[in-house]
């Protein structure tokens, strides 16, 4: 059906129909993810065979079913140290929501920051931009523009230290971040 300009897909096999034709059907990310990573581009942003093979090396960095473990033990503690630490009032979205999906993810990728609330404000303009933004309003444009320029910096920080740590012989060529 189309709404506000635009065709939506919704049924299951509808959307695999679409999927089977990249040919046809474009991922309409590429510019945005470029811009967004500085002149590279992602996954989000590519089609074909160049997405399957970085599609391959993501699942092959990220083992979810061998992380859950983690992230959950991860979630309840940040969660309940807020809960823990909320004087009797919390703001879900706020302080419970982004706060620890941030420190999640900071932790699990290795990543550093002053501060993990202004880490998910990043994220949140960065995909806002992405998936929230079908028009291109110039406002969703600058504040995307801004997080991705520092979450660029906070994992390129994050690499040099890994390199620099491999330099040194503290962590081997297999570690992640």
């Amino acid at each position: 059906f189309k709404l506000a300009g635009f065709y939506h897909i919704t049924r299951d096999a509808d959307v695999r129909q679409v999927l089977l034709r990249p040919d046809e059907f474009t991922v309409p990310f590429g510019p945005e993810m470029e811009a967004l990573a500085g002149g590279a581009t992602f996954v989000l942003g590519l089609d074909g065979p160049e997405h399957d093979r970085m599609h391959a090396l993501v699942r092959h960095a990220l083992r979810p079913e061998a992380d859950m473990g983690l992230v959950r033990e991860l979630s309840q503690s940040y969660a309940q140290a807020l809960l823990d630490n909320a004087k009797g009032r919390i703001d879900v979205i706020d302080d419970l929501l982004k706060r620890v999906a941030a420190e999640i993810c900071l932790r699990y990728f290795g990543l550093s920051v002053d501060d993990p609330s202004q880490f998910a404000d990043w994220t949140l303009a960065v995909s806002a931009r992405l998936f929230g933004d079908p028009y291109g309003d110039e406002r969703v444009r600058a504040l995307s523009d801004n997080g991705a320029k520092r979450l660029r910096f906070v994992v390129d920080h994050a690499i040099a230290r890994v390199r620099q740590a491999q330099a040194k012989g503290v962590v081997d060529d297999q570690s992640t971040l």
